[in-house]
């Protein structure tokens, strides 16, 4: 197996031709592995370079995969795969439950009991390792797609055929202000009114509109005006409370601020919470690192137990 010619090409090389192969466009194989599609097409000519072998007829728009191309996407596939399952089956041998486990998250994750029962938890294996990066939706996905991170939380799914979804648990999201914006406040003058922005923001308020308008009050966060914007969400909830604007956040952040009487909610019909779901997102594999499964495991008996 060490003999194998392929094992001395790097395995983005592959996964470029894979994915090219799969949708016939360097701009569409560019996006769904978060690169330039002149970085995929570079990788792509190394990779025939390097084989001797012509793998696409390029054309004006898309590109035509040769019969030699064909025959190495099963090729690759399985090359792939075999790497794959090495480099983890060594990973889980030689660390078992010691290491780095890296995932992504929104900024409003650390403001719920989940991060803080996390680092109790990894008390009881002082040789793992717990990297967290906060981002937007946007990042979170960059970074999974590009294994910067093992997996992330996300507030909404897209559709890309490398990733997976499993659903951790809802959070309510509550347009909000201080009780003097909030009082008399109505749909018709919403659009009048000024917002603080933060990233993640404007998923929380698109998810907000779409719950409690009708169709003819039905605007998104584009359309607002932001008379504050700023990279933290506590931040923004500093903002909130000092009259800046309103805002859309996650309940849980601003709840004891609600029952003090420093924000007021405004809830426009009777249609009752909105819910939207939280979902972990990682890459599809047949082996997972265990200290990775580890870690997830967690976050689920977490939601589990209703914590």
């Amino acid at each position: 197996m060490r003999n194998n010619p392929l094992f001395s090409i790097k395995p983005c090389l592959f996964r470029a031709f894979l994915v090219v192969a799969e949708h016939r466009n360097f701009t569409v194989a560019a996006n769904i592995l978060c690169k330039t599609q002149s970085n995929i097409s570079r990788q792509v000519s190394d990779l025939e370079k390097q084989l001797g072998i012509k793998l696409f007829n390029r054309t004006s728009k898309d590109v035509d995969i040769t019969e030699a191309g064909q025959e190495f996407v099963f090729l690759f596939k399985r090359q792939l795969d075999m790497l794959d399952n090495i480099y983890d089956k060594a990973i889980n041998e030689i660390e078992g439950y010691s290491g780095k486990v890296k995932y992504a998250m929104p900024p409003s994750c650390l403001l719920s009991p989940h991060f803080s029962l996390l680092l109790d938890k990894r008390k009881d294996f002082p040789e793992l390792e717990i990297n967290v990066e906060i981002g937007a939706n946007t990042s979170v996905f960059e970074q999974v797609l590009n294994a910067q991170a093992n997996f992330g939380f996300v507030t909404e799914k897209i559709n890309n055929p490398v990733l997976t979804y499993q659903a951790f648990c809802q959070e309510e999201y509550v347009l909000v202000g201080t009780p003097d914006l909030i009082e008399g406040l109505t749909f018709a003058s919403l659009p009048k009114q000024k917002f603080v922005s933060y990233p993640g923001m404007d998923v929380y308020f698109n998810c907000w509109i779409k719950h409690f308008a009708s169709q003819d009050q039905l605007t998104d966060a584009h359309a607002i005006y932001y008379a504050g914007n700023i990279n933290v969400i506590e931040g923004a909830i500093t903002m909130v409370g000092k009259g800046v604007g309103l805002s859309v956040f996650p309940l849980h952040c601003v709840k004891p601020l609600i029952e003090s009487g420093q924000f007021a909610v405004f809830s426009p019909n009777n249609l009752g919470p909105l819910l939207n779901w939280i979902y972990i997102v990682r890459q599809k594999s047949d082996m997972t690192p265990k200290r990775v499964e580890l870690v997830i495991d967690w976050f689920l008996a977490m939601v589990n137990s209703n914590v």
